[in-house]
């Protein structure tokens, strides 16, 4: 959500992803997803209103070639299907106009699982991509890289203890990674984003770490270090753990002449969170935080937003 005197901004966004492996190798899932956008901006002599809803449906194939001689990495085979749905309601001095668009996407590719622990691991896929939409067709060659969770069957799950996680000496991982070729044949356009953390306890319950960003394009490059701590507050062995954190870095981007400009800026977040351990390495997060980020000398957008997801913290 943007904080401005004269723009406000709300963008609300759900993916969740599972899949339940029907045998030793062969793996079945879905993801859905929804999006909201919301956007107002008004001046004298014009109103602008902005709404948007999109939905979508994943549901994939996966299959794990056996590997004999070193199980830490499993190579695999994956074909999805995603259809989506949006609605773009834009209204300018009252006066209203909708834009209604359904895409298809089919995509076939293969990926490595390296297991850094047991249940976890850092997974890189390939895919290639085609893109079914009623304006025009593209087809795409992407790759994103991230970690994955393996939930073992309820009678394999020993018991807990949560208070290890959060004590002097754990790493706490975190890892992304997307890019690729877009519209093969007609633009060509190459971009891809790293975007690795990484914190360590250098006591019980207090963290330090940083966050990377490295993402670049044809037309740009961007550079985003954003060192932050966080603290932990919960009882020793609970299994919800609140946390306050807060970070401060620098946002680089070298631009093309040809395009928008090089600047230098500053991030600044700080929040408070909340750490649900679903097993002693693995913790359900939700985090609430307040942004802002200087990008230009007269422009520095405030917003708060809210993100749930997955930590891993490893001894």
């Amino acid at each position: 959500m943007g904080i401005s005197d004269d723009v406000n901004d709300y963008n609300f966004s759900a993916a969740p992803k599972i899949g339940y492996f029907l045998n030793d190798r062969l793996l079945i899932g879905t993801s859905a997803g929804f999006t909201k956008s919301f956007s107002e901006s008004e001046s004298p002599g014009f109103d602008f209103k902005f709404t948007s809803n999109s939905y979508n449906i994943s549901p994939f194939i996966r299959y794990y070639f056996p590997v004999k001689n070193y199980d830490v990495l499993q190579y695999f085979l994956q074909t999805e299907f995603d259809a989506a749905f949006s609605q773009i309601n834009t209204f300018t001095n009252n006066i209203e106009s909708i834009d209604k668009n359904n895409d298809y996407i089919l995509s076939f590719g293969g990926g490595l699982n390296y297991f850094i622990h047991q249940n976890i691991a850092l997974e890189g896929i390939l895919q290639y991509r085609s893109l079914f939409s009623e304006d025009n067709n593209q087809h795409h060659i992407i790759y994103n890289i991230g970690l994955q969770f393996f939930l073992p069957p309820p009678s394999d799950v020993q018991s807990l203890d949560e208070s290890n996680a959060i004590n002097k000496g754990t790493w706490l991982i975190g890892m992304g990674a997307s890019g690729g070729l877009f519209n093969i044949g007609d633009g060509n356009n190459i971009s891809t984003s790293f975007m690795p953390s990484a914190a360590y306890f250098i006591s019980n319950r207090f963290a330090v770490g940083s966050s990377f960003q490295l993402a670049f394009s044809d037309q740009n490059a961007i550079v985003n270090p954003e060192p932050f701590i966080r603290y932990y507050m919960g009882k020793n062995g609970a299994s919800w753990q609140p946390f306050a954190t807060a970070g401060f870095g620098t946002r680089f981007q070298f631009a093309d002449k040809f395009s928008e400009s090089s600047f230098f800026g500053l991030n600044a977040t700080a929040g408070l969170g909340l750490d649900i351990f679903i097993t002693s390495n693995v913790a359900l997060e939700g985090i609430f935080r307040y942004n802002a980020r200087q990008i230009e000398e007269e422009f520095t957008p405030k917003f708060l937003d809210f993100n749930i997801g997955f930590q891993f913290f490893l001894k």
